[in-house]
């Protein structure tokens, strides 16, 4: 309804509405990793979490994609990432940590069995056992802003349940981009990368 509405605005074909709204995300998801993204370091905390992910045959019980969303936020900033894999394992979790979270930070997870060598991979490593407690009660110790990134894009993906599956990534990428610009400067922020994507020469 929202690319009709759009189409007929713009007195425009609803295919090209289409066509450009994947052109604009195409920008936003590239954008979150070019360049290459590293967050933390020695005294920053990073929280990391990992939530599967289904997307089901549009009014169907079928499923058509079965995946796990593996991410980290930094305490007190915007700085995140998230990657999409099919499957969740120790050696996933460790490449994906490795790449996107600088050696020496502080990094809480929960007491989930594939983070257990993350001390030897150089990280301060501090769990929080969940079938205890949300938040360690001696610590402090907690995981829920990243927990809460995952509500957010999760409310930004739940309206959009029809998406053919090649599309389904990119808009879970999209949902990012959007928790981590503030409201006002959305549109700045998109203008920006594209002008340095496309520079006037």
């Amino acid at each position: 309804m929202v690319m009709k509405e759009l189409a007929e605005t713009l007195e425009t074909e609803e295919k090209t509405v289409i066509q450009w709204c994947q052109w604009f995300r195409d920008i936003m998801a590239e954008s979150l990793y070019q360049p290459a993204i590293m967050i933390g370091g020695v005294g920053e905390t990073v929280q990391i979490d990992e939530t599967n992910i289904v997307k089901r045959k549009y009014n169907v019980g079928r499923i058509v994609r079965n995946g796990w969303l593996i991410g980290g936020i930094q305490n007190n900033t915007r700085a995140v990432f998230i990657e999409i894999v099919d499957k969740r394992d120790q050696a996933t979790c460790e490449r994906i940590i490795q790449q996107y979270v600088a050696p020496g930070t502080t990094v809480i997870t929960d007491c989930w069995r594939g983070y257990n060598g993350l001390a030897a991979l150089g990280y301060d490593h501090k769990t929080v056992n969940h079938s205890q407690n949300f938040v360690d009660p001696a610590t402090g110790l907690h995981t829920q802003r990243v927990e809460s990134l995952w509500s957010h894009l999760k409310r930004r993906i739940k309206p959009k349940c029809g998406l053919k599956r090649d599309l389904w990534d990119d808009h879970w990428f999209e949902a990012l981009w959007h928790f981590k610009h503030h409201e006002e400067a959305k549109l700045y922020e998109l203008w920006a990368e594209i002008a340095r994507r496309y520079p006037l020469t």
